[in-house]
């Protein structure tokens, strides 16, 4: 099911939406901005001329989005941006609502709980909103037009926008604030990559053993996973080897580790974490895609190089 087939909302995203939106703005204006630990972007700067002038965030965070989303569209175009434009609106307003109408008190005094409990609801909210094919805006928007006309990578482009937001707050808040802003910065990175990729629940094994064979076959039959063999050449021997790929869940390691053994106690093995897995045998790939209908952006659809290699069935489990 292409892109272009997938109608541009569906009641999924717009569950996915107005919930991350929902927690994004409860965490922003309970916990951090109400503790001066500003968020990133343009919120971050719009909490500090909020504190300092009074002057509202929402109205600050959609005008600068505007700047930014006509500028967009004069450079490089609008494609499947609708979303981006609603949930730049829809926060602005959430945000004013909560801070400079309503004034929804603080759910934390200390600074280090606000940064955590903020930092963790706040990349749930924004995991919500990139899985429905949203963003942010601010610093997304940015970050594509110096990718595109300067070359600037887009982690350069996020990582010196943070520091900017950070360096504002610790003129006019102190480095203390500064640094437990810092806290809830790696905590959202964190909370961000584990919502949508997943916890590690997934291991990749790579096997060397001169009895490759049997242990592929082992494997296949004892623990009806695929196995692929990767061409390897020892560094010291110069000699030719079959390096077998599995991924397995992480329950299954010590069973594949016993079978091995068995097989050839000689062998040497690589268990490393696979933040997801998907295909026959774990997760539906075809499902994962068709879960977002909605924007995709021109520069994101599917194209990895691939390997050549001989790759055993692996049965749905």
């Amino acid at each position: 099911m292409s892109s272009k087939n997938r109608p541009p909302f569906t009641a999924q995203t717009v569950t996915w939406l107005v919930a991350g939106m929902a927690l994004a703005t409860f965490s922003q204006a309970c916990f951090l901005i109400p503790n001066k630990i500003v968020p990133s972007g343009l919120v971050g700067l719009g909490t500090v001329l909020f504190h300092a002038t009074g002057f509202p965030i929402g109205v600050f965070t959609i005008a600068c989005n505007i700047f930014l989303i006509f500028l967009q569209a004069r450079l490089i175009g609008l494609d499947s941006s609708g979303k981006t434009v609603l949930t730049i609106l829809v926060q602005g307003a959430f945000l004013d609502l909560c801070t400079s109408v309503y004034k929804v008190p603080r759910l934390a005094e200390d600074p280090m709980l606000a940064a955590i409990y903020g930092g963790v609801l706040t990349g749930v909210g924004i995991a919500l909103i990139f899985k429905a094919g949203a963003t942010m805006g601010g610093t997304d928007i940015l970050a594509q037009i110096l990718q595109k006309f300067r070359h600037v990578p887009v982690g350069t482009t996020f990582l010196w926008s943070d520091v900017f937001v950070l360096l504002v707050a610790a003129a006019v808040y102190g480095p203390n604030l500064a640094l437990y802003a810092m806290i809830k910065a790696f905590i959202v990175s964190q909370t961000v990559d584990n919502f949508m990729e997943g916890s590690s629940v997934y291991r990749q094994v790579l096997i060397i053993s001169s009895e490759s064979e049997t242990i592929a076959w082992g494997i296949i039959e004892e623990m009806h996973r695929g196995v692929t063999y990767l061409t390897g050449r020892g560094a010291y021997s110069n000699k030719g080897i079959d390096v077998l790929l599995v991924a397995v869940r992480r329950r299954e390691v010590p069973s594949l580790e016993e079978l091995v053994y068995k097989i050839d106690p000689r062998a040497f093995l690589i268990v490393t974490d696979a933040r997801r897995v998907l295909g026959k045998g774990f997760e539906d790939l075809e499902q994962i895609v068709e879960q977002v209908g909605g924007d995709t952006g021109p520069e994101g659809g599917p194209g990895s190089p691939g390997t050549s290699a001989t790759t055993a069935p692996s049965p749905t489990v």
